[in-house]
């Protein structure tokens, strides 16, 4: 293989890691987000090299918020409710086309 294909394939597994990455923290925020609280403490332990801590500061989740404040809007507990009436069922009514010649 030549430079050009390692480049390539290097910056294609970025993109793939990145896309992972990203659906991982929008499908499953709460275990996403205390995998990378674990690791960020992990790294941010005394004794580590600078880079190491300022990796595990970076790395630390914006908020481990939950409830009503948390924004997810998962469970639909927050938002307002209708105050409209229950839905009335409405049977469906099939017609026959009339024979085209």
């Amino acid at each position: 293989m030549n430079a050009n294909a390692w480049i390539q394939d290097l910056i294609l597994g970025v993109i793939l890691l990145a896309a992972v990455y990203y659906g991982w923290r929008k499908v499953a925020p709460g275990p996403s987000a205390r995998v990378l609280t674990r690791w960020s403490t992990a790294l941010q332990r005394p004794g580590h090299a600078g880079w190491k801590q300022r990796l595990g500061r970076w790395m630390t989740p914006k908020s481990a918020a939950s409830g009503c404040d948390s924004g997810c809007s998962a469970c639909d507990g927050c938002a307002p409710k209708s105050e409209a009436g229950p839905v009335k069922a409405v049977p469906l009514t099939f017609h026959r086309n009339p024979r085209q010649p």
